[in-house]
């Protein structure tokens, strides 16, 4: 069901929106998908200082093996299947920092499970945008004069706050499905926030966006935390080996001393096709999604993180 614009402001007493916030990954947008959000003009961009000094390892099983899920039962983690799209870039060994926008942010640690624009995939992972939506003053008031709601300024702006409240919580602690983003600083937080609101059609949203310099290993370790625990434990649990057969999936640890940079940055961008069965065919992809959008320079910084900082 979809409520008409303006409806649900009259149906959502303020604590039952945020009940509502925090019953999933992140509900399902009640309002039609936004157009595509307009691009930010870089010179209005405005940097902000990383607070992010200590690099820590990789702990733990992966969000899978906590939720009792393997690969093949979810989309939790893979649902943005994307071949060979990246930009390249001669800087792959760089040590020197890197600057990245909300964008960046948003697409190593929201981009696997909420797909590039933000709409999820249902069942199980839900869209964005409605809560993100439901943060902004603006969006709220627009939307309720368009509907011939009264407008009334202090109920919009406690319904506001109290919406970012949730989303915030959400990102620190987690919820259902969702993992915990802990590892991601205030600095950080607040430059992947604008990015959300441009990627949801807050009105001005692109004019606020904001960028932050991190070293490579700090770049490598939102990457792996973001993206690559979400199916992959930090150490070996088992000792059997990793194959297409045998449902195992190789810890991050195994990766670092096993494959090659090459291998690695082969695999994540185009794949590989593996054997079902003895006889060697037919073949299939295999079961690791294809995360065509992370560069040369992330899988770079990733590489270099798990050997710099070993897995525990």
């Amino acid at each position: 069901m979809r409520f008409k614009q303006g409806q649900w402001e009259n149906r959502m007493p303020v604590v039952w929106l945020i009940g509502f916030l925090l019953n999933g990954v992140f509900v399902t947008a009640q309002q039609p998908r936004p157009a595509r959000p307009e691009a930010p003009p870089p010179a209005e961009r405005v940097r902000a200082t990383s607070g992010t000094d200590g690099v820590t390892p990789v702990e733990g099983p992966s969000t899978l093996r906590r939720l009792g899920l393997t690969i093949e039962q979810t989309s939790i983690g893979s649902a943005s299947w994307v071949k060979g799209l990246a930009a390249l870039s001669n800087a792959a060994t760089s040590s020197t920092p890197r600057t990245l926008t909300g964008a960046d942010v948003y697409r190593v640690s929201c981009q696997p499970c909420h797909t590039a624009d933000g709409s999820g995939a249902l069942p199980e992972v839900h869209s964005l945008l409605y809560p993100v939506q439901s943060a902004s003053v603006t969006w709220l008031t627009d939307n309720a004069k368009a509907a011939g709601q009264p407008v009334d300024a202090a109920v919009i702006r406690r319904q506001a706050v109290e919406a970012e409240a949730a989303l915030r919580k959400r990102l620190r602690t987690g919820g259902h499905n969702m993992p915990s983003f802990a590892h991601l600083s205030n600095d950080e937080i607040d430059v992947l926030r604008p990015y959300l609101d441009q990627l949801a059609g807050v009105p001005g949203a692109g004019g606020r966006q904001r960028q932050i310099a991190e070293p490579p290993a700090r770049v490598g370790e939102l990457i792996v935390k973001g993206t690559c625990h979400i199916c992959h434990d930090a150490t070996n649990v088992t000792n059997a080996p990793a194959t297409a057969l045998n449902g195992v999936i190789p810890s991050l640890a195994s990766i670092a001393a096993q494959k090659t940079q090459a291998q690695v940055a082969g695999k994540l961008r185009e794949g590989a096709l593996v054997p079902l069965h003895a006889g060697g065919q037919p073949l299939r992809q295999g079961r690791m999604p294809v995360l065509g959008y992370l560069s040369d320079t992330d899988i770079a910084s990733a590489y270099s993180y798990l050997i710099a900082y070993p897995p525990k």
